[in-house]
């Protein structure tokens, strides 16, 4: 065998070895790809580190994502904060009481989508998920803001920033509901039975939704919040925004 085959030959030896040599060719052309779309090539190590650490199949998912975004400044820390580490979310306090002036005052529309509203939003779905919620608004936990979540659950858009209901229905239908922010207080109360709603996800992207049914009436009761309208408040009227 000659010097060429020799070498040939001990590569091959090495890479059944070592079968991630392939895949560190392949994350370094990710990283490269991401960094420079991100628009921050020179930080390619600190993105190289994040894909080593949440796995390429995570970071090309997060890629894909992100390139939903037109704001090219806000695709690095999308990037950042989708790459997170699901442990460093916190449950929030929920802000409660019928009088309690955080759940009376309207909520103010988001102007940018910092990273400080990446991670409140990441911390409310905790908070809502462990607490077994359907829905959550972030005024109830202290930020009189308006974004509000629903259970991924029940749609596949689950982060509303500056909604707006567009159109709803005649049609309605009477239902007993409850809130996380007024416990053992269970009312029943007549919404749209569908409607129509736009807003802003959590990528800065305009999206518009049909709601009907159970998702159309957590929607009403989120817009409620965002609104300083509690369920006491009710009498058999429907919501609007």
């Amino acid at each position: 065998m000659d010097k060429a085959g020799k070498i040939k030959e001990a590569l091959k030896r090495l890479v059944k070895r070592r079968p991630d040599w392939g895949i560190h060719s392949e994350i370094h052309a990710l990283a490269k790809d991401i960094s420079e779309y991100c628009g921050e090539p020179k930080k390619f190590a600190m993105y190289l580190g994040v894909i080593k650490r949440i796995g390429k199949n995570r970071a090309y998912q997060i890629f894909s994502e992100i390139k939903q975004s037109k704001d090219i400044k806000s695709r690095a820390k999308i990037f950042m904060y989708l790459s997170k580490d699901k442990k460093t979310k916190m449950i929030l306090p929920i802000e409660k009481g019928e009088d309690n002036p955080i759940l009376r005052k309207k909520s103010t529309p988001i102007k940018n989508i910092t990273e400080d509203i990446l991670n409140l939003i990441k911390d409310m779905e905790e908070t809502m998920l462990k607490l077994d919620g359907v829905g959550l608004a972030a005024n109830q936990v202290g930020k009189n803001i308006r974004i509000f979540m629903v259970s991924p659950n029940l749609s596949e858009k689950w982060v509303f920033i500056n909604p707006g209901i567009t159109k709803i229905s005649k049609k309605t239908e009477l239902m007993e509901e409850g809130c996380l922010s007024l416990p053992n207080v269970f009312i029943k109360i007549k919404r749209a039975k569908s409607l129509k709603i736009k807003a802003i996800d959590e990528t800065g992207k305009e999206f518009k939704l049909k709601a009907e049914d159970m998702l159309a009436r957590v929607i009403q009761h989120e817009i409620d919040h965002l609104n300083g309208i509690l369920i006491t408040d009710k009498n058999s009227e429907i919501s609007k925004s």
